[in-house]
C-alpha cells in the first residue's frame, strides 16, 4: 500500500491524521489536536487502511429524533427533507449509484426515528465538505419547520 506525506489516513486502530514523515522503521502522523504520533512501520503493515486523501465521495448521515404526536406529519416531511437536500446540494448523487434515504426507521421511548442518508461527490474533509455537510442539516431544519415538527431533545 502507497501512503504519501501529506496525505490524511485513518489506520484500523483508530489512529487518523496526516503522514508527516515516512521512515525506514517509523512513520509520524499529526492528528487534529496538533499531537504527533510516532508508529513504527511493523504495526502499520497488518492494519487496514483508509487513505482519506484519495476518497473522493462523502456521506452525510443523521439520525434524527420526533415527538410521536408529529408522526402523522411524517410523510410530508420526509418528502421536503429530500426536497430541500436537493435544492441546496449540488453535489447530492441521485444516479442511483449511492443511496439517498430520508425514513422513520424506529420508535423510542420517548420519541421517533429518523434517519436521513446522503451521498455527494466531494471528499469528506475540509471546508467544501463542512459547508455541504451544513447545508443538509440547514435543509433538515427547514423542512421540520415547513411540517411543524419539533425534534426531542435528550433530557439530562
Amino acid at each position: 500500500r502507497q501512503v504519501y506525506e501529506g496525505e490524511k489516513v485513518q489506520f484500523g486502530d483508530g489512529t487518523k491524521g496526516h503522514v508527516i514523515q515516512l521512515g525506514w522503521t517509523e512513520t509520524l502522523i499529526r492528528g487534529s489536536d496538533e499531537y504527533v504520533v510516532s508508529i513504527p512501520n511493523t504495526q502499520l503493515a497488518t492494519q487496514r487502511l483508509i487513505n482519506i486523501s484519495r476518497t473522493k465521495k462523502s456521506r452525510v448521515k443523521q439520525t434524527l429524533r420526533f415527538r410521536y404526536e408529529d408522526a402523522e406529519r411524517f410523510p410530508g416531511l420526509l418528502e421536503d427533507i429530500k426536497k430541500e437536500i436537493r435544492e441546496a446540494c449540488t453535489d447530492l448523487i441521485v444516479d442511483g449509484s449511492r443511496p439517498f434515504r430520508a425514513y422513520w426507521t424506529d420508535y423510542g421511548d420517548d420519541h421517533l426515528k429518523v434517519v436521513v442518508d446522503a451521498h455527494f461527490n466531494t471528499k469528506p474533509t475540509g471546508d467544501v465538505y463542512l459547508s455541504n455537510r451544513q447545508k443538509v442539516l440547514q435543509a433538515i431544519y427547514k423542512a421540520t419547520k415547513k411540517n411543524n415538527v419539533e425534534f426531542v431533545t435528550v433530557s439530562s
